[in-house]
């Protein structure tokens, strides 16, 4: 995959702890963002972009926000909603997807929005920390991983 520029896009799933939403964010600086999260876990949204915009003195993203009503077996809602945002951001030149965060169905939606984009680059953020840390203080910054597209995973082996 060649090297994207232009203002980078970030879609990414956010659950119940906000801190892998976070750290994508310190990491990847996006000049846009698409987040899926359920209703209860769409307030850390909005503290993860406000202890961003703390720490890098930034004016607040305003993201778009898609809520699932149940994050947790709505694999057929997850798609209708990947459609849409694959619709909104399939011309954006550098399109990241973080597979991680919240719920299997949220993460899954962040797959059915980056496979048929083969320019969206694929990233995952991970934090060490026990999780009831990752619970109490989320806005520590974990580590940001490229992860290979399955046709490049295969091709390597």
């Amino acid at each position: 995959m060649g090297v994207n520029t232009g203002p980078l896009t970030l879609v990414s799933p956010a659950g119940m702890a906000p801190g892998a939403l976070y750290s994508a964010l310190v990491h990847l600086a996006p000049s846009r963002l698409v987040v899926v999260t359920s209703r209860e876990a769409s307030a850390g949204v909005f503290q993860a972009l406000e202890a961003y915009a703390e720490r890098t003195g930034e004016l607040a993203i305003e993201p778009w926000v898609l809520t699932l009503n149940d994050p947790h077996t709505g694999f057929d809602e997850a798609a209708s909603v990947s459609a849409e945002i694959r619709a909104a951001v399939i011309d954006d030149d550098n399109l990241v997807v973080n597979l991680t965060g919240g719920s299997t169905v949220l993460q899954f939606a962040m797959l059915y929005v980056a496979l048929p984009l083969p320019h969206a680059r694929l990233v995952a953020v991970s934090d060490r920390r026990p999780r009831e840390q990752q619970l109490t203080d989320p806005f520590v910054v974990g580590n940001l991983t490229d992860v290979k597209r399955p046709d490049e995973a295969s091709s390597s082996l």
